[in-house]
């Protein structure tokens, strides 16, 4: 018998196969993110200052770089996207949830180790590139929430704040010293179109 085990460790599932004497090994390894993500922006910002506040405050940099993303839909409406940063590739599908203060999602992400063959499969199944963006950003942690200073060619820079409930982002903008007044609902695309950049 060629011996198979599944195992699953801490929200972590494999699959291993060995086949002997052929020497023919599989593992198949899968992650994923699951989680309500509620957002806001604050446009034209100055980075200097915000990123003296961020080091002040304790905030930890975990990531500083390129950000390529690929938005795909199929004919029912399902938005997908895929996304490298640096070394790592990422595919996502957000649900929208309705919020009147954020933009508010049910986020599943999973990275992946070949974003190309990610694209080739969703589009055998029916997914087609609606969009490619690129960017540069920085993304800090502080306390239970995320945020990202992007810098897109052409716009001013823009603050991005991620938390998973409402609270912790309303005391994220606070303690970073802006009002509440100043943050916007709008979506990478939605803030290209104020400036410009892009048509409606």
């Amino acid at each position: 018998m060629h011996p198979v085990r599944v195992r699953g460790v801490g929200g972590v599932t494999g699959l291993e196969l060995r086949k002997f004497p052929s020497i023919l090994y599989l593992h198949v390894k899968i992650t994923r993110k699951t989680m309500l993500e509620m957002e806001v922006k604050i446009l034209n910002i100055d980075i200097l200052s915000l990123r003296d506040t961020l080091v002040s405050l304790g905030a930890k940099r975990v990531f500083e770089g390129e950000v390529v993303s690929v938005f795909l839909r199929n004919s029912r409406g399902d938005k997908i996207r895929l996304r490298s940063m640096g070394s790592q590739y990422f595919v996502t599908h957000k649900t929208p949830v309705a919020s009147d203060l954020s933009k508010s999602n049910d986020e599943l992400e999973t990275s992946v180790g070949d974003i190309s063959t990610m694209e080739t499969i969703l589009a055998r199944t029916g997914f087609m590139v609606s969009a490619r963006t690129i960017k540069y950003r920085e993304s800090y942690e502080l306390a239970d929430a995320r945020c990202e200073i992007d810098t897109v060619p052409g716009i001013p820079p823009y603050l991005e704040i991620e938390a998973g409930n409402e609270s912790t982002l309303r005391e994220a903008v606070e303690i970073l010293g802006y009002d509440w007044d100043e943050t916007s609902t709008m979506t990478e695309r939605q803030v290209k179109i104020h400036y410009g950049l892009q048509d409606a």
